[in-house]
């Protein structure tokens, strides 16, 4: 997404349009009470991957009446999938304010796990623990351990807003597991299916008045004439950067344990710097800097000294850096950041291709002794003919931006990368499977019938601690593509496929990884 785009969804509404929406609420709240329910809808995905935990979602009623919503297992046909599945949850109140909206991990029917909001509907505000808090839970239930990830946004309107739950098996050995499993000792590179971390390091914003600054910037150089009003009324701040900014919500340490073995780091520093270093060196989105690159290496080299048999790869690239106020990480800084922060006994290496590994066994690799694999720099092109080999990528701008609400374009483009990946020519296969949600919302800034929406929109993302847009599309986005991760299509082109396959989404999930699992298995099966 550029700049431009993402400046242009964060812009806050003006104090005084928060202030007339909060009376006009309590107004149209008050007037209703005595004549009708009000409600708001949910639209909910839910995921498990085994049968002793299941997903349920409880949304209080008028009345005091309930709806439960409960998906126990259902077996995908796949060892270690579920099935994704959805629906909608109606929570509404007639006289009182606020009403509840639960998340469940049952058991039978014991409550093994409980995460609580109320739904305050005499403003539609979410109130409970808010996304940047939102993290992975992971817990022991009976003698097993387990991961339990979640989400509730707030969406601008006509759309409902939204809520996941996805309960799995505890993944943090996945790999070693495999390797030392029946018929699986001999699996290859080639073989895997990796589960991937969109802007893995967009879980914080590490400087928020560079990024303020920054925006500043922006507004006052590259806004197209008809939002610099939005530029002039808006209170930029913390939240709105967030909401449109962050990809995941957890650590990389984290993102680790949930079972992510791909993670797509996009180091820079600023303009001016001599070079980067522990202190300036971050994460970045457009122009927005994440979380410290030091930070990011040392979790992943403290999760791989606990667990011996995993390896990870990380992709070091320049996309989606705005290079007026940030500078790409050289190739010299990388291995030296490496060096500090990687332990000795964990090694990493530097490679080009990852095809070129695609022959050997998991087990091999994991005892070489080098397994930090680190695929540096931008592909090759004409402009860039000392690039990289070929990505087999899904993505496009054009796409990947096209609905809010819809998946349709970004599953026909996975489908059709998926399907091009027998071909060859590529050195591996990246599905993303995420939504580009803000720069999805930049056409209705630009008609003017949907002025009722920019509003709302400014509102939510600028105000609201539950406003991440991108957040709030991945329950939409998931009940379409993973459930297509098991179609028949699916799994022929990935039989079909001889070289490594990456998975990729945003805050990252247990669903995620058992995807990658199962079908790992079934490619060396097939």
């Amino acid at each position: 997404m550029s700049p431009t785009a993402c400046k242009d969804i964060i812009m806050r509404g003006s104090i005084r349009h928060h202030a007339a929406a909060a009376v006009m609420g309590a107004v149209a709240f008050l007037s209703a009470a005595t004549a009708d329910a009000k409600s708001l809808d949910f639209d909910v995905t839910a995921y498990t991957d085994n049968q002793t935990l299941h997903p349920s979602f409880y949304c209080e009623q008028t009345g005091g009446s309930s709806t439960t919503l409960s998906y126990p297992y259902k077996a995908s046909g796949i060892e270690f999938m579920g099935t994704t599945e959805s629906g909608t949850c109606d929570v509404s109140t007639y006289l009182e304010p606020h009403s509840a909206f639960n998340f469940h991990a049952m058991a039978g029917s014991t409550s093994a796990r409980e995460v609580s909001y109320q739904i305050n509907l005499y403003n539609d505000e979410i109130e409970g623990t808010q996304i940047t808090q939102q993290a992975a839970q992971f817990f022991t239930y009976g003698n097993a351990s387990y991961v339990l990830n979640y989400g509730i946004t707030d969406l601008p309107m006509p759309f409902n807003d939204t809520a996941y739950l996805y309960i799995g098996n505890d993944q943090s050995d996945w790999m070693a597991e495999l390797t030392g499993s029946s018929g699986y000792a001999d699996i290859t590179f080639g073989d895997l299916v990796l589960p991937a971390a969109h802007d893995a390091g967009m879980f914080q914003i590490s400087d928020s008045n560079a990024a303020t600054s920054n925006l500043k910037g922006v507004c006052g150089t590259n806004v197209p004439a008809e939002f610099n009003f939005l530029c002039q009324e808006a209170e930029y701040g913390a939240t709105a950067l967030q909401n449109a900014s962050l990809t995941q919500k957890d650590v990389i340490y984290d993102q680790l344990r949930i079972g992510t073995r791909y993670f797509d780091i996009r180091p820079g520093y600023p303009i001016g710097d001599a070079k980067a270093n522990d202190t300036n060196t971050t994460h970045i989105h457009n122009f927005i800097p994440g979380a410290p690159l030091a930070g990011m290496l040392d979790d992943v080299s403290r999760f791989l000294g606990e667990h011996t048999g995993e390896i990870v790869v990380l992709r070091i690239q320049s996309n989606g850096i705005d290079h007026g106020y940030y500078q790409f990480i050289s190739s010299t800084d990388l291995t030296a950041a490496l060096d500090r922060h990687i332990a000795a006994g964990i090694g990493y290496r530097l490679v080009d291709d990852l095809s070129t590994l695609s022959g050997q066994s998991l087990k091999s690799i994991v005892g070489a002794g080098k397994r930090v694999i680190v695929v540096y720099g931008a592909e090759k092109s004409a402009t860039n003919p000392t690039g990289i080999p070929d990505i087999n990528d899904s993505y496009d701008d054009n796409d990947y931006q096209a609905s809010i609400h819809s998946p349709t374009a970004v599953n026909g483009d996975v489908a059709t990368t998926l399907q091009a990946c027998s071909g060859g020519g590529a050195q591996y296969t990246l599905l993303q499977l995420q939504d580009t949600a803000s720069g999805a919302l930049l056409p209705f800034y630009t008609q003017t019938q949907y002025t009722p929406l920019i509003l709302d929109a400014s509102e939510v993302i600028g105000n609201s601690d539950f406003g991440n847009i991108l957040q709030g599309t991945k329950p939409w986005f998931d009940a379409v593509n993973y459930p297509w991760l098991q179609s028949s299509a699916a799994l022929a082109s990935l039989v079909a496929c001889h070289m490594p396959v990456v998975i990729q989404n945003d805050f990252v999930d247990v669903a995620l990884t058992s995807h990658a699992i199962g079908l790992s298995k079934y490619r060396h099966d097939n």
